[in-house]
């Protein structure tokens, strides 16, 4: 089942179905009070909100404070600003691989990452996602491949729900020093982070081999389209030609209006509030499929993001399973194969679920819902 057809399987209207497909923020989490009056100062001021302009100073300062909650100290010459992660992302493929040097995925990973890297022309390695990841990496360089980059979602992996422990994250950064190779570090999730004392960004660790992908979209809302690459100071110059090739600037206004709401607002206390709320949902999610899934089902434990994985039974087509449930059983979920790339391509038995959009009771009623579906289909 490719991509187009699962999201317009999930996007019909239905006002029974509940949804654990689309991973995006909660709209009842957004600072709308604030946003609002951030966007009134805004286009109450003078006209060059409406020109084109260089990068906002102000911004970009506020962005190094920000960076410094993420154990990182950058410089504001470093910060590139862009139109959310995935700009940055595909900015990062482009300038990291484009001399025909490969780039490293594992071989389940973010849709995002593998159409930035499929849209071009960049050879490709995958490592296995289970076991170690900086073992691989190491095997595959120890094999003779000499990448460009690795590209690495250390925090709230999507799809897979989990995390980097620290000694991965200091071999990885060994591994690229002693190889000079970039880890594009996504960090879409580093804010969201439940259990414990935050884990710094990878960056923290390395600041001339880690390309940091940062962005607004999590933790004030996706559709202001802002975020922040943090370059290593000897790409920022080609970073500057890479982005002018593909958008001038980041729209003006949106620059503003985040610039203007963290003026006087305090993010951190907010980003508190998102932890709470997404922790919450998480732990219902968790108790839950406990609850209804056959014994001894593997799924990951998130301590940070947005997603459950889950694998079913070899033999288990979840693309089919989707179809029945979302029109016979009213729940929805994404069918793992999208992030799959390499020898595990052909399995169809994953299987991932977001928490972030439902309420604690709707994710009650959606796994009881998945789990019927999974008796009733004697899926065990």
């Amino acid at each position: 089942m490719d991509q187009t057809s699962v999201f317009d399987f999930v996007l019909r209207k239905n006002a029974d179905l509940v949804s654990f497909a689309l991973g995006l923020p909660n709209p009842d989490l957004f600072p709308v009070a604030e946003l609002t009056a951030a966007v009134d100062a805004v286009f109450k001021s003078p006209g060059d909100v409406y020109q084109y302009a260089n990068p906002l100073e102000e911004l970009r300062e506020h962005i190094v404070r920000l960076m410094a909650m993420r154990g990182v100290t950058c410089a504001p010459e470093q910060i590139v600003l862009t139109h959310g992660a995935q700009h940055g992302i595909d900015m990062a493929v482009r300038l990291l691989c484009g001399s025909g040097r490969p780039i490293v995925l594992e071989e389940i990973t973010y849709t995002g990452a593998l159409s930035a890297v499929l849209a071009g022309d960049t050879p490709v390695h995958t490592v296995g996602t289970s076991g170690s990841l900086a073992r691989s990496v190491a095997g595959l360089v120890g094999a003779g491949v000499r990448p460009g980059a690795l590209y690495v979602m250390p925090e709230g992996h999507n799809p897979l729900g989990v995390s980097l422990p620290g000694p991965e994250r200091r071999a990885l950064a060994e591994l690229a020093r002693e190889h000079a190779f970039t880890l594009i570090e996504d960090d879409a999730y580093g804010f969201l982070q439940y259990d414990a004392e935050p884990r710094p960004a990878l960056r923290s660790l390395e600041d001339r081999w880690v390309f940091y992908v940062g962005s607004f979209s999590k933790i004030i809302s996706p559709g202001l389209r802002v975020g922040w690459i943090v370059v290593p100071d000897a790409l920022v110059d080609q970073a500057l030609v890479v982005k002018e090739a593909s958008t001038l600037e980041v729209a003006t206004p949106g620059q503003h209006i985040v610039a203007r709401l963290l003026d006087g607002w305090d993010l951190a206390a907010h980003i508190g509030v998102l932890r709470r709320e997404y922790a919450l949902r998480r732990d219902v999610m968790r108790r839950c499929l406990e609850e209804v899934l056959p014994a001894g089902t593997p799924f990951s434990r998130p301590d940070s993001g947005m997603f459950f994985w889950v694998e079913l039974p070899e033999g288990v087509d979840t693309g089919e399973l989707l179809k029945v449930a979302a029109s016979e059983y009213g729940v929805s979920f994404v069918p793992g194969d999208l992030y799959l790339s390499g020898p595990v391509q052909a399995k169809r038995n994953y299987l991932r679920l977001s928490f972030s959009c439902v309420s604690p009771a709707e994710i009650e009623a959606g796994t009881e819902r998945l789990g019927r579906l999974l008796r009733d289909r004697g899926i065990a």
